[in-house]
């Protein structure tokens, strides 16, 4: 019953692992909050629940400084300079030896990736955007839109790793992307992995 109980735990953190992503809502206030879930369907959660999996997060600026993230019951705080676009890195090892990457953007004004998976305006506030990894372009790669009535479409990256959205409606949107690195060994967090799933977001808003 107990090994039962085990394998039951396990799957649902490989589930959440795998359908979660991290995102950030933006913010006036000099902080904008990152949450663990699934916007689309109002899906966050709380640090007594699958929140608990994320063992650090940091803020990154426009230089790419990583500034630790305040934990809170529901998400994580980020600090942000007035104007400028928001990014947060978070993560976990799960047990089976994968890194668990999660990577949020909210604004869509800064031309440069300053994350490892990044969606990067062309321009500012343009809806094409240059899907990049570890610095080069990823063609021919997924991204989910989400946008105000939970409305939900998928886009992919060309050869060049361009791709256009469309967003018909003001309000907030969320894109998704992930990409599994499985030659990819490091460590996050002093724990060492063999392999890493990223799974970025770019939350923004359509006036």
């Amino acid at each position: 019953m107990f090994k039962q109980l085990l394998f039951v735990s396990a799957l649902c953190v490989a589930s959440a692992a795998n359908a979660h992503y991290v995102w950030l809502e933006p913010s006036s206030d000099g902080q904008a909050k990152a949450y663990f879930g699934e916007w689309q369907e109002d899906l966050r959660e709380s640090a007594s629940g699958h929140l608990g999996l994320l063992t650090t997060a940091h803020s990154v600026d426009g230089k790419g400084t990583l500034t630790p993230a305040k934990r809170v019951d529901d998400g994580f705080l980020a600090p942000v300079a007035a104007q400028a676009d928001a990014r947060l890195s978070s993560g976990f090892v799960g047990k089976d030896g994968t890194a668990y990457l999660y990577q949020a953007r909210a604004g869509r004004t800064d031309t440069t990736a300053r994350l490892t998976l990044e969606l990067v305006p062309t321009e500012p506030n343009a809806n094409t955007f240059t899907l990049m990894f570890d610095g080069k372009p990823l063609p021919k790669t997924k991204v989910t839109v989400f946008g105000p009535p939970k409305w939900e479409k998928s886009f992919y990256s060309d050869a060049d790793g361009r791709v256009s959205i469309e967003t018909p409606w003001p309000g907030q949107y969320v894109a998704e992307v992930s990409h599994a690195d499985k030659a990819r060994a490091g460590s996050w967090d002093g724990k060492a992995y063999q392999s890493a799933r990223y799974v970025a977001t770019l939350t923004f808003i359509k006036r």
